[in-house]
Formats: structure tokens, sequence, C-alpha cells
């Protein structure tokens, strides 16, 4: 494991204590989930997940510019120094 950056959007902020950015320690999208949910309460998984352990259909997650649904969800791995940015998803016609 290695040092993260979480880039946290305004939306989200009141989660984190108001924090916009955020160093952690993680190996992959799902265990960085976990210790934001230890270190800022339970909230933060039922923000992020939905009931079956997922990743929410309304939010998307880029580790370094890619959408980690295309990369193992929250499987993807987490190397020292990766930037991860949470953003609401995005639909329309």
């Amino acid at each position: 494991m290695g040092e993260v950056v979480l880039q946290v959007p305004r939306f989200l902020s009141s989660l984190f204590k108001g924090e916009r950015e955020i160093k952690l320690d993680a190996s992959n999208v799902r265990n960085m989930v976990m210790t934001l949910s230890d270190r800022y309460g339970e909230d933060v998984k039922e923000k992020l997940l939905d009931g079956e352990g997922r990743l929410k259909a309304v939010l998307n997650v880029y580790v370094n510019g890619k959408n980690v649904r295309f990369t193992g969800g929250l499987d993807t791995s987490l190397n020292p120094g990766d930037k991860v940015t949470i953003l609401p998803a995005v639909a329309g016609g």
C-alpha cells in the first residue's frame, strides 16, 4: 500500500468534514472506501455504495483519469501517488 490522494467534490465534502483533498493509504478502491468509512463514519459507505456493496450508479470514481467501472470497479488497484476523483454521473439527452 501507499499514499493516494482523493479529490472530493464540493457536494460530498460534508461527508469528509469539509475536506476537499484527502491523503490515505489504500491498496485498491474498496480498501479506500473502507478506510474512509473508518475515518469519517458509516455515512461514507452509504453514500458511495449501493445495497449490494457496489459503487452507486449515480457516482463515477476515476483513478488517474480512468473510470474504475472499466478497470476493475472496487478491485481497481491503487499505487502510491495515484489521484482518485469522485464525480456525479452525468446523464441526459
